[in-house]
Formats: structure tokens, sequence, C-alpha cells
């Protein structure tokens, strides 16, 4: 078995990493179908020096198993340091209980340590028997966490149905069916009504420095946030991301930004995942209306719920209305440390991508 760079193209990452997903939750756990061009997006294969943070075990010339991951500043503590964001943890069921993942994820810390970042955070999911993560990530027959490892908190979503009768048909979660039957009846479609000085269009490359001002701006209050520069949030906003902004009095006072993927759960259906929720220089009208706006965005492109982590860099009121549901947090924040771990605080409010 060897450890090394993944050295396929994005279709086969693709297939790879879904097709395992698939072996091991269909039926339990919703599966985000993870396009070609969504890897492309978040993992920026276009670049061969990001092939660095593609991290694969082959037997021969067989792909066995990936981790990935994508480097990032973050503010922890009101320190800026340097991490990465990782995710789709892959071991091909032929090759599962050879310590394959465990292979993979010491070569994923040793890499990082060379390139100076100081963790990775993901989450570890335990809504399901089925999970596999914590059995991984932590060791559970002992009860004792790696040393190298800390939990943060529990996260859920806020979810949106957009609709209802395909979602009662979709979600392999019996209560979530339940309640989008009984719920259907009073789940309004929705509607935008705007301020006269108010427009919401899509994101243009002129607005970049505002939104990365308001950006920052907006998560000031997280315990643990990303960082935003122009690079960084011009790739996020561009491509397979969408953006929508606010614009009042020719200057753009808000912008929430979004993309779409198909999830896989007792059937295949379009999936909206918001991302950024950027309204602070926004009153409350305008801001309801601005996320209202990715709604129906969303519903037309086929879309039938919209999701937002709930970690708390969002105003609450925006989330707090009706239709809205805060669905059970079933995933933990986990940090990975490549060296010693950073005291910090604990962790109440957070600005972090779901991947």
């Amino acid at each position: 078995m060897e450890i090394r760079s993944f050295d396929g193209t994005a279709e086969e990452l693709s297939e790879f990493v879904v097709s395992t997903w698939k072996a091991s939750y269909t039926g339990a756990v919703a599966v985000p179908n993870w396009t070609a061009e969504y890897f492309r997006w978040q993992l920026q294969m276009d670049s061969v020096d990001n092939r660095q943070h593609l991290v694969a075990a082959y037997d021969d010339s067989k792909l066995a198993g990936v981790v990935l991951y994508f480097p990032r500043r973050f503010e922890l503590d009101g320190q800026n340091i340097a991490g990465a964001h990782a995710s789709w943890l892959s071991v091909h069921t032929d090759y599962r209980r050879q310590g394959i993942g465990g292979l993979l994820k010491s070569a994923a810390m040793d890499r990082s340590r060379e390139q100076e970042l100081q963790f990775h955070i993901g989450y570890v999911f335990h809504g399901s028997k089925k999970s596999i993560g914590p059995r991984f990530w932590l060791d559970a027959k002992k009860n004792v966490e790696n040393p190298r490892q800390s939990l943060g908190p529990n996260v859920g979503f806020w979810a949106r149905a957009l609709d209802a009768r395909t979602v009662a048909r979709w979600s392999v979660d019996a209560t979530e069916r339940l309640l989008a039957r009984i719920g259907r009846p009073f789940v309004p479609a929705p509607t935008v009504k705007l301020n006269a000085n108010v427009v919401v269009r899509p994101f243009r490359e002129a607005d970049l420095a505002q939104c990365v001002e308001l950006a920052n701006d907006a998560t000031r209050h997280c315990d643990l946030r990303l960082l935003w520069d122009s690079t960084t949030l011009k790739r996020h906003l561009e491509g397979f991301g969408k953006c929508l902004v606010s614009v009042q009095n020719d200057s753009v006072r808000g912008f929430t930004a979004y993309h779409s993927l198909v999830f896989s759960g007792q059937c295949d259906e379009r999936v909206g995942v918001i991302d950024l929720v950027c309204v602070s220089r926004m009153d409350r009208f305008s801001a309801a209306a601005l996320l209202d706006s990715v709604l129906m965005d969303l519903q037309r492109i086929g879309a039938i719920v919209a999701l937002k982590l709930r970690c708390g860099d969002y105003p609450s009121f925006l989330f707090r209305r009706w239709g809205w549901f805060p669905a059970a947090a079933h995933s933990r924040t986990l940090f990975s440390w490549t060296g010693k771990r950073l005291d910090h605080s604990p962790i109440r409010r957070s600005h972090l991508l779901w991947r």
C-alpha cells in the first residue's frame, strides 16, 4: 500500500468518494453527490500545487482510499492561525479494517506540519448507528481522546422545506418525513418584498472588496471563524458557488453565498446549502428579503430543501421565522492538531463551512 497524492481526475475522485459513501450509508443517511465540478471548486484541482492536499492510498494502481483538505486562515480567540477544513475520508469497502484510514490521517497530518498548518477541522457525525466516524476519530473502547484531538460544539442545521411533499418522500429520517407531511399545508412558499431603494442581484466582480469587508465584519463576534480575503472569497462566490447581493444607494449592504448538490436519500433530490449570510449592515426587513431571494432561486433550480449550518454566525431572527426548522445537532466539531493543542476559550459561536 502506497500513500501519495491523488493523481486522477476530478471525475474519478467524485466517483470514488460518492460510491464509497453510498456503500456505507445508503438508506441511513442522505449522501451528497459531490460532483467533479464541486471538487474542482472546493479543492482547486486545477492547480498542480494543491495535489498535496489530496492524500490517497494506492494498492499498486488501484485507489483504496482518500482524505482531502484545503488550507485556510482562521481566527481562534483573536489569534490569526493557519489551519484547514478537512473532510471526505473514504476507504473502499474492499480495504476496510486494514488500517488504511489511519495511514491516510497520519500522512495528512505530516503534510500539514510541513505546510505549517496548525490543525484540521471537521465534523464527526453521530446521528446514525451506521456512522463510522465516531469509531474512527474517537477511541470509543478506551473512551479517551487522542492527545492531538479536541472536540468543539455540536452543530446541526436550520432547514427550510421548499417542496414539503417531496421532502416527505426523500428523507431517510422518519421524524423528518412525518413533520414534512404534517407541516406541508402550513409552510408558505418563499416570497420577496423589497424596499423601493433596495435591489437584490447576482454578485459581480466589482462587488468583491465590499463583500470581503462585509464577510469579516459579519463574523467578528465568532469565537472561531474563517477569515476571508479577496482571493478566497472570489473563488467561493464564483463558478460552482452562487451569491446574491443586496444593494442600496449603489453600495453593497449584504450578501448570501450558497450552492446546491443532489443528495441521495430514499431517492435523489437537489438540496441547497447556504454557506454565508452576511447582513450585519442591513435592517431586518431587507436581510429577510435577501435570504428569501436565495430560497426562491434554489426553488427555481429544483431544490426541495435549504440548509444552513447552525453554528452561530448568523442573525438568529432570520431563521426563527415561520417555515425554518432547527434540525437535530447530529455532528460534533473536531480539531485534529498537527502539534501541541492550542488552549482556547469554549467555542460558542463559529463561522465554518459544512463540508
